[in-house]
């Protein structure tokens, strides 16, 4: 009996080497397969570990800010697994330093996480008890010298109550959309200005979703949701914005995107570039980062490129500019692009040496008294526009130049003109708050009537 046993023990060894030479013969073909795709999903493992890695986002080029709860040792034993934000930098292809916790600016003594990004804010979840978190804001630094420079933290009282507010991301204009469990399920809510949060029920179900990221070159927002006709547990899914608003949410077939395990945190950057966390299979334990890659384009920053992000979000504002343009009566269109105004600025010489990027530009000076004493210079492109398409676009082409001033509306490049009554408006188009909100605005006799919003 003690011989058949051994006899079986041999038999199921050699089939066992014989499988396993099989199954790395295999594993060789898949990975030669994957290599041959067009796509490929990269588990990130110089900087991912075996605990939960998540909230991955870019900034820049080569740096990335994520969050996780892998082991703390500066921390005592009941926090040495608490959520923490930690930066890296790629240094190669694929190649990462090695992760260092940012300090105790962003992080608490608890549970904090990156959970957004803006051009101006830097958006933080911090919670001390289960399920009970908010959102804070911090001013970021343009000339700061590494990303994680920026203001201290502030509350954002206008969207968190006693429940849980756990993602959020800048939307057009002054609107935010965030992520909160105050109508028992988490669901997701858009905040415009100082108005009161309302749930966007195209997005929500009985179900959970969460990890809201909107992405302005491709004017879309990505989501994760666990509802039932999804692949996996957590899938991702997208809402484009057409006609003003966000369609229906579309689940991503992509099978490098959704899997059969958890898939969020879902960032598009460009179409060769993307990123999301997962607890898939064969990762290195919890969650991962994964960054997935089209090998066959060019891989470029688009938070860095505004030409393309114009031509995309301009194209759906202008049919709402000329609809309010004939509703105030400036039907036939007739305007002239004005690129400042001075009152020590008195030369169309000195105008040019002080902004040479519009040397080739045929500009003239105007020069009017304001209350009939001040003398003002007014700086104006020499053509009488009755296209309002070509006086947007020049106003656009100057604006792109980047040499005139951004923040100041009379200082800004806008289109003027005058309605029969002898009213004056002025448009102007002018980034938001946040990166790449595109806005037109409307001013009549100086006081702003209007502005454009995209839902």
């Amino acid at each position: 009996m003690l011989h058949k046993i051994n006899y079986f023990i041999i038999l199921f060894l050699a089939l066992f080497v014989t499988f396993s030479s099989h199954a790395q013969k295999y594993r060789k073909q898949l990975q030669l397969r994957e290599v041959a795709k067009d796509t490929v999903c990269i588990n990130m493992q110089t900087i991912n570990s075996t605990r939960d890695d998540f909230m991955p986002f870019l900034i820049g080029k080569k740096d990335m800010v994520f969050t996780s709860d892998r082991k703390n040792i500066q921390e005592g034993q009941t926090l040495q697994y608490s959520e923490k934000v930690y930066w890296t930098r790629e240094k190669g292809k694929n190649i990462w330093l090695t992760p260092k916790k940012n300090g105790y600016s962003w992080n608490s003594d608890n549970n904090t996480s990156l959970v957004g990004i803006g051009d101006a804010l830097y958006y933080f979840y911090r919670s001390y008890w289960k399920n009970n978190g908010e959102i804070f804001t911090a001013e970021r630094s343009p000339k700061a010298k590494e990303p994680w420079q920026a203001s201290g933290l502030t509350k954002m009282k206008r969207i968190c109550t006693e429940y849980d507010e756990n993602s959020i991301t800048p939307a057009h204009g002054d609107s935010v959309i965030f992520v909160s469990n105050r109508n028992g399920s988490y669901d997701i809510f858009l905040q415009v200005g100082e108005a009161d949060a309302s749930p966007m029920d195209i997005f929500n179900t009985e179900f959970n979703e969460n990890d809201v990221f909107f992405s302005f070159p491709n004017n879309t927002l990505y989501f994760s949701s666990n509802r039932p006709e999804g692949i996996g547990g957590y899938d991702i899914y997208r809402s484009k914005i057409v006609n003003n608003a966000f369609s229906a949410p579309e689940l991503l077939r992509d099978t490098m995107i959704n899997s059969t395990s958890d898939d969020r945190d879902f960032r598009w950057y460009n179409d060769s570039l993307m990123y999301l966390s997962s607890n898939r299979i064969m990762g290195l334990g919890g969650f991962d980062i994964y960054n997935i890659r089209v090998k066959s384009r060019n891989v470029y920053d688009t938070l860095l490129i505004e030409i393309p992000i114009v031509v995309d979000t301009i194209k759906d504002m202008k049919s709402e500019l000329y609809a309010k343009l004939k509703e105030l009566g400036l039907f036939p269109f007739k305007g002239e692009v004005q690129v400042g105004a001075y009152q020590y600025i008195p030369s169309l010489e000195q105008f040019i040496k002080r902004f040479p990027c519009i040397t080739k530009q045929n500009i003239r000076m105007d020069k009017i008294m304001v209350d009939d004493t001040i003398p003002v210079h007014k700086y104006i492109v020499d053509t009488v526009y009755t296209d309002v398409e070509k006086a947007v676009n020049k106003q656009l082409e100057i604006e792109a130049m980047h040499c005139l001033p951004d923040k100041v509306f009379s200082d800004m490049p806008f289109i003027g003109m005058l309605d029969k009554q002898g009213n004056r408006f002025a448009i102007f188009w002018k980034k938001d708050e946040f990166i790449d909100k595109n806005i037109f605005y409307i001013f009549k006799n100086g006081v702003q009537i209007w502005k454009t919003r995209l839902f």
